[in-house]
């Protein structure tokens, strides 16, 4: 049987938790509950096309798929306990994400770091009850806004 951790470290392109892209959701949804854990199927719509979201709330990790494919999107939040690099990981704020990148890209809402786009932080749209859906650098971002989700995505997502 495969193994699968909350504190595996963030694999962009590939992995979170162990949970691969790819992987067919289902299979891995019911290897996850062989382990105890319990694990909630969800279903929502994108663009007119019908997802399959399983989430493991103890862990703050969610995988979705778009049938009859694999895994497409693997997400995780602050309650997770893996990291990237050992530098960066969900619920950081954006002025350590500023100092420990060496260039950021903004696009769709997302930030890429360093080039990576394989990892993606979701940039809130509101915070303190101002709205950030217009902005092209870093510095636009207040220092202590914490950026709660992360998601690995395949790396040709963008092209």
């Amino acid at each position: 049987m495969k193994q699968f951790s909350r504190s595996e470290p963030i694999v962009p392109g590939v992995s979170i938790a162990g949970i691969c892209l790819d992987e067919d959701g289902s299979a891995v949804a019911a290897q996850l509950e062989e382990m105890g854990l319990k694990v909630s199927l969800g279903t929502f719509e994108n663009v007119g096309r019908d997802f399959l979201e399983w989430t493991i709330e103890d862990w703050g990790v969610s995988f979705t798929e778009e049938p009859p494919g694999g895994i497409c999107r693997i997400s995780c939040s602050s309650r997770y306990q893996g990291r990237y690099k050992q530098a960066f990981y969900p619920g950081m704020p954006v002025r350590e994400i500023a100092a420990n990148s060496a260039k950021q890209l903004f696009t769709a809402g997302w930030l890429i770091i360093d080039g990576e786009f394989g990892l993606q932080f979701d940039v809130p749209e509101v915070y303190k009850g101002i709205a950030y859906d217009d902005f092209d650098t870093i510095e636009q971002l207040p220092d202590e806004m914490i950026i709660e989700y992360l998601h690995v995505v395949d790396r040709g997502w963008l092209i």
